[in-house]
């Protein structure tokens, strides 16, 4: 089978693969998780009465990290695809690919968790008794996306420095 790519101007190309694209996309998501838990924040402690806000903040930002994850942890794939690789690869690129690698996984998991938070609220009762958790559910989700929070500042600190001098960060 032959191999797809998309091919698009070089120009386009280097904007979409630098460092720059990823700071706005960065940039974007963390003002939405800004956003959302300036919104929560509030609503937290008495979650009964606005629990379908609380629930569609938490499955909005939870579905935002779960692509921006996927998409970020498969950059040298899209790049492959588009056709910006093999030529445009460079030692910034590979230091760029493996920061999204790794953070973009982290990103996934941290919406993947917020996302089974709603839906064991959302599941009945009679299979999963969450009456009188919400509260603490809700809270979790808050603090997964502070969490996202502490890690966007570090994936553009790594992003900003990329091909400086400065290591990718490796798993633990």
């Amino acid at each position: 089978m032959a191999r797809t790519r998309i091919v698009l101007p070089r120009p386009l190309l280097r904007l979409l693969a630098s460092r720059w694209m990823l700071l706005a996309i960065n940039l974007a998501v963390t003002l939405i998780a800004v956003v959302s838990l300036w919104d929560m924040f509030p609503l937290l402690g008495n979650s009964l009465d606005d629990l379908h806000v609380l629930e569609d903040i938490s499955d909005a930002v939870g579905t935002i990290l779960i692509a921006y994850g996927v998409a970020a942890e498969e950059r040298e794939t899209l790049m492959k695809f588009m056709g910006f690789y093999p030529e445009g690869r460079s030692p910034l690129q590979d230091d760029l690919d493996h920061a999204s690698h790794y953070f973009g996984l982290i990103f996934l998991v941290i919406g993947l968790f917020m996302e089974m938070g709603v839906q064991l609220i959302k599941i009945p009762d009679e299979i999963v008794n969450t009456q009188g958790l919400e509260d603490a559910i809700f809270a979790l989700n808050s603090l997964f996306i502070l969490l996202t929070l502490a890690c966007m500042a570090r994936y553009c600190q790594h992003i900003w420095t990329a091909g400086r001098g400065q290591a990718a960060p490796e798993a633990a």
